[in-house]
């Protein structure tokens, strides 16, 4: 059986989704990727990745899946991205309400996500050691 996944992402944005899973394995951290929004919260009980990456566009609203996330259990306490095309303060103030960790504007680039991983690696004991940026 394999360790659990480091990230979990859900875009709906393939390229976008294959950068992410491109930077965060240079880092040794392992990626699982829902394209589709529709299977977000069972990959979550599945897999309880570190975090979630969240895209609030997509077509299940990211903000529900949040709400489902922090509301369910088995999930409640997997830290949350949110990302947005958008710097929208109500929306950004209604996700961080919501339970999100964070609310990450697009585009970004590697030296944020690093920066987002090593934050979170900072917490789990199972995170490779990162460079420092």
């Amino acid at each position: 059986m394999s360790p659990a996944p480091h990230i979990l992402i859900s875009d709906d944005d393939p390229l976008l989704v294959a950068a992410v899973m491109r930077e965060a394995k240079k880092l040794g951290m392992s990626v699982i990727a829902d394209t589709t929004s529709t299977q977000v919260v069972q990959m979550a009980k599945q897999y309880h990745p570190a975090v979630i990456l969240l895209d609030i566009r997509q077509p299940v609203d990211g903000r529900d899946i949040l709400s489902m996330l922090k509301a369910d259990p088995e999930t409640q306490n997997i830290r949350v991205i949110m990302l947005s095309g958008v710097e929208d303060q109500y929306t950004r103030l209604t996700c961080l309400r919501l339970g999100a960790e964070d609310y990450v504007v697009k585009p970004f680039g590697p030296t944020l996500l690093i920066n987002i991983f090593r934050s979170i690696c900072n917490r789990e004991a199972t995170c490779p050691s990162l460079p420092l940026v």
